[in-house]
């Protein structure tokens, strides 16, 4: 080829490609398998690249890739055996696939012959980027079909082997190409049967394979759904066994033959970010999931049932509509461990959390402080997966005799209920039940059966009715917000599963908000975590859209949290549009002072540590403690820890005391404020990396003292810098 139309065409491949370079290049190029965070397979953490990884994949591309590829072997049985007649079938395909190849290299020199080089640099080209990146892994894992682009090129090495020997043998010629096309067929029809049975049908059984042996009916179902009126469904995707037999259809293959008229997609991890937003952003879907049944029973809403296996026409939970004050909620385990307020204190890093795997009998009294009118209980856990395994929810009066008022043996996953109607997602994921109002004092809650993980509440929501119920529809709310996003100009908005749908369908692209479907892009990346809670951006253009019955809520702890708003009521939703933090200037410290690492508080008054840090030196201990010298006496509202460096590092209790003097301490008023991260029905505090205090009132003190006021047995206390601020109007103010 000549240098100018090779130019060209490199060109044009590049300008093509530009869109997926550009991401790459953003994202630390991921789709090249260069970045040490690649997750490659099943759930392998690929790290730095290496001359030894180039080895071993050339490795597996003899022994796995290309025996697959050449008929000689079938992928899921793993290395070819080093002996048996398929061995030197397959040493004979190979040969004489690298014999053509190095024939097109050759017959490309010549000017007459330069297009060879196209089939000869597709084939060396796909070959230097398996074994050259951490794509190789895939080969190990008997993927073969990373190594498809072989069969660009293996024609052409083909035919000029071929041609070679007709050369070679004229008189054989005509029968050549048969005799070739006749061998590669049999190697590879040799394989077909072994890998027809991994999927439970034989060679020549006619009704087809696994995944349609039972068309009809699915296709039945289906048709029953759409008219029951059905547009959307969920169903399960989960795949136990790769390359056995699965029990029933999974998501993609029940979309596939439903259908233009009934948009099926996964329950939480759909690899097609549009269409799962619009099943989620249904006001009625279907869930297509025979196991379901029993969460459902225990989620408490009616519904009707289809063919045994489709759920749908959900009812909406009734006397839900106000959010009760936790204030004087206090909760007990019933091991008889006091828990105190961690169910209700706002700080999604406090809760109750089972010893290990969670066993039958464990769990917590939840004590209301009073008699209320109660329909419906919603328990935030740490994690998706960290939900019972069972639940039995009882509640009592002031008599103290407790009544059963939900109870299933089977709990498999989150189900909760956003917007009109229940969910099944990992994000914003909540262990919910409704049942009919009744005046209630005490919740117990006991985990039933044997769970592999952990059980854990990080937070106790407890749902009433209300004065005067909302007028406004669920759709008509919903406008009213998508209006007033827009017009507003915001740009970042917090919104749980069934609103943040629908402002990914209308405002995508215009205004950021994170859907509950696992995975957000079609590449299967889930940006931010779904591991992990979505922290608030609290900055200006940021908003937070909740239910209105958490309003009062949220917005008291944003004002504990110096965070600038205002509100608006939209229908059942209520937008809170955000302005950042507000607080007073920093002071500037004269000294920090500890009995533990003495040398390392002294530089804190100097300034954040960019390497090091003050520590407890051991886990946190009861009275350790930093004290602080501001120099002279100054009004102090705010505290702000930062140890980004040991974000689990973070202070379990803390306490202060303030004094004139240094010698004569008094207790003052020390809450967590912040940060804030949004849990799907309100914001709670989440301190980590850093942690902000609020002394309220504000205290007017030369020094201040921090000091633990109780023990953790595993985490150190971590501090990389420390800001001391005034109250907002004090001096200029100072926005965060």
């Amino acid at each position: 080829m000549k240098p100018g139309p090779l130019a060209l065409a490199i060109a044009g491949g590049l300008l093509g490609a530009l869109p997926l370079i550009h991401y790459n290049a953003t994202s630390g190029w991921p789709h090249l398998g260069l970045a040490g965070d690649l997750r490659l397979g099943p759930e392998i953490a690929a790290g730095p690249y290496g001359l030894g990884h180039t080895l071993r994949y050339l490795e597996a591309l003899f022994w796995r890739g290309l025996p697959a590829m050449l008929g000689a072997h079938s992928p899921h049985l793993g290395p070819l055996p080093r002996a048996g007649l398929n061995f030197y079938l397959y040493l004979a395909a190979l040969a004489g696939s690298l014999a053509g190849l190095a024939g097109l290299l050759r017959r490309g020199r010549r000017p007459e012959g330069r297009l060879a080089w196209l089939p000869a640099a597709v084939l060396l080209l796909n070959l230097a980027v398996v074994v050259g990146t951490h794509y190789g892994s895939q080969v190990e894992q008997d993927r073969p079909r990373y190594l498809l682009w072989l069969y660009l090129a293996l024609p052409f090495c083909w035919a000029w082997l071929g041609q070679t020997l007709a050369q070679w043998r004229p008189r054989l010629a005509p029968a050549l190409a048969p005799a070739l096309a006749l061998g590669l067929c049999l190697l590879h029809a040799q394989e077909y049967p072994d890998f027809r049975s991994e999927w439970g049908t034989s060679l020549l059984k006619s009704e087809g394979g696994f995944y349609f042996q039972r068309e009809a009916a699915y296709r039945g179902l289906l048709l029953q759904a759409r008219q029951a009126g059905l547009e959307h469904l969920y169903a399960d995707e989960t795949r136990g066994v790769f390359y056995r037999p699965n029990p029933d259809l999974g998501a993609y293959e029940l979309d596939f033959l439903a259908g233009p008229h009934l948009q099926v997609v996964d329950f939480d991890a759909d690899k097609r970010p549009r269409q799962a937003a619009l099943v989620d952003a249904s006001h009625s879907p279907g869930f297509y999931h025979a196991g379901l049944g029993p969460q459902l029973e225990f989620l408490g809403l009616g519904h009707q049932v289809l063919g045994g296996k489709i759920f749908h026409s959900f009812q909406e939970p009734q006397g839900v509509d106000r959010l009760l004050d936790p204030q004087g909620f206090t909760a007990q385990g019933l091991d008889g461990r006091p828990l105190g307020r961690v169910l209700s204190d706002g700080n999604f890093r406090t809760g109750f959390h089972t010893q290990g795997p969670a066993r039958p009998g464990e769990g917590f009294v939840l004590d209301l402080g009073g008699a209320h009118l109660v329909a419906g209980l919603s328990l935030i856990p740490t994690a998706q997966h960290e939900v019972p395994a069972g639940l039995k929810v009882e509640g009592a009066g002031d008599d103290g005799v407790f009544h059963l008022l939900r109870q299933t043996g089977s709990y498999g996953a989150p189900l909760y209920v956003s917007g009109p109607r229940p969910f099944l997602k990992a994000r914003f994921g909540r262990v919910e039940t409704y049942f009919s109002a009744r005046p209630l004092r005490q919740l117990r809650v006991t985990h039933l059966g044997h769970s592999r993980h952990h059980w854990s509440v990080q937070q106790a929501l407890v749902f009433g009715p209300g004065q005067a119920p909302v007028e406004a529809s669920w759709q008509q709310s919903l406008e009213l917000a998508l209006s007033e996003v827009e017009r507003s100009g915001l740009k970042r908005i917090y919104a749980d599963a069934w609103p943040a749908a629908h402002l990914e369908l209308r405002q995508g692209g215009r205004v950021w908000t994170v859907t509950a479907n696992r995975f957000r892009t079609v590449h299967g990346q889930a940006f931010p975590s779904d591991q992990r809670p979505l922290e608030v951006d609290v900055a200006v253009g940021s908003a937070i859209l909740v239910n209105r019955r958490a309003a009062g809520l949220t917005a008291r702890s944003l004002e504990n949290s110096g965070v600038s708003f205002t509100s608006q009521d939209l229908g059942r939703f209520t937008l809170f549009k955000l302005g950042g933090y507000l607080m007073g200037p920093a002071w500037p410290l004269a000294a920090a002072i500890s009995e533990t690492d003495p040398q390392s508080a002294r530089r804190l008054a100097g300034g954040r540590l960019a390497q090091g840090r003050w520590s407890s030196q051991g886990p946190q201990r009861q009275g350790q403690g930093l004290s602080l010298d501001l120099g002279q006496e100054r009004l102090v509202e705010w505290v702000i820890l930062d140890n980004p460096g040991h974000p689990n590092d973070f202070p379990r209790q803390l306490a202060a005391r303030a004094s004139g003097d240094g010698e004569s301490w008094r207790p003052v008023d020390l809450s967590l404020a912040g940060p804030l991260i949004f849990s799907g029905e309100l914001p709670l505090t989440y301190p980590g990396g850093q942690s902000v205090y609020r002394l309220q009132p504000a205290v007017k003190t030369r020094h201040l003292r921090l000091e633990l006021a109780g023990d953790e047995p595993v985490w150190w206390w971590s501090v990389q810098g420390i800001t001391l601020a005034a109250p907002a109007g004090q001096g200029r103010m100072a926005r965060r």
